[in-house]
């Protein structure tokens, strides 16, 4: 990986070409990633190591208008989705075997998650807990109230806070 001193030095279109590379593995690939975060990031890059970077992205990120964050949020993989992830995520997820009926039941409660909180996807720090140990986590969030909560609530932005530390707390672990 490139140093970060020598990454603050590249022109902009070099060091976008490589942030986006680098958050692409850290965040997951998007394109919230590529057309918002990186552009925006690259400008305003600082610090002295690639947790001060993640930091900086956590801020603007949560500069966003509502429609920003939640299409950010809900680019991010399902748990349990087994297709389309990041090498990283990939990586993490080769040495455990989920059976099918957890990975079933995790489709389900993604689905009811999705149209609780709509616009919105689940997402958790895993920690290398199994997929199993994640369907309390995602089925106590879901009694927590009834009924669908609309684009904006309280409770929406709850989850919309909870899903974006939990992007970023993946993200510091994985660098």
């Amino acid at each position: 990986m490139l140093a970060y001193n020598e990454l603050l030095e590249l022109e902009v279109e070099k060091r976008e070409i490589f942030l986006l590379e680098y958050l692409s593995n850290v965040l997951e690939p998007s394109e919230p990633l590529r057309y918002l975060l990186v552009p925006q990031l690259s400008r305003d890059i600082s610090g002295s190591n690639y947790l001060d970077c993640l930091e900086v992205a956590k801020s603007i990120v949560n500069t966003w208008d509502l429609s920003s964050k939640a299409l950010f949020v809900n680019s991010h993989p399902r748990i349990g989705q087994v297709s389309g992830l990041s090498k990283l995520s990939r990586e993490e997820q080769a040495s455990k075997r989920t059976p099918e009926d957890v990975l079933i039941k995790l489709d389900e409660l993604n689905r009811a998650y999705e149209e609780k909180y709509p616009k919105q996807r689940f997402i958790t720090f895993v920690n290398g807990r199994t997929r199993a140990e994640i369907i309390p986590e995602i089925e106590s969030i879901l009694s927590q109230s009834d009924g669908v909560q609309e684009f904006g609530s309280s409770n929406w932005l709850r989850e919309l806070d909870r899903n974006i530390n939990a992007i970023f707390l993946i993200a510091i672990s994985r660098t």
